[in-house]
């Protein structure tokens, strides 16, 4: 399945994972860092994501490695 692209040759952020992303300064911060291909990992995984509190668990796993 082919990634959905921005203006800025970035894979589109799913709403929930975005808004989850600006409430966890030290997810943000990671992701921030990571590559296209580490992004597009983490966005993939978050598109099987089916709640607003399992979503935030995912974000701030991920930004506590």
């Amino acid at each position: 399945m082919a990634l959905m692209q921005n203006g800025f040759n970035e894979p589109e952020l799913p709403l929930g994972f975005g808004m989850a992303l600006m409430q966890d300064a030290d997810a943000l911060k990671r992701y921030a860092t990571m590559s296209v291909t580490e992004r597009s990992s983490y966005i993939e995984g978050a598109k099987l994501i089916r709640s607003k509190e399992e979503m935030q668990r995912y974000v701030h796993l991920f930004g506590r490695k």
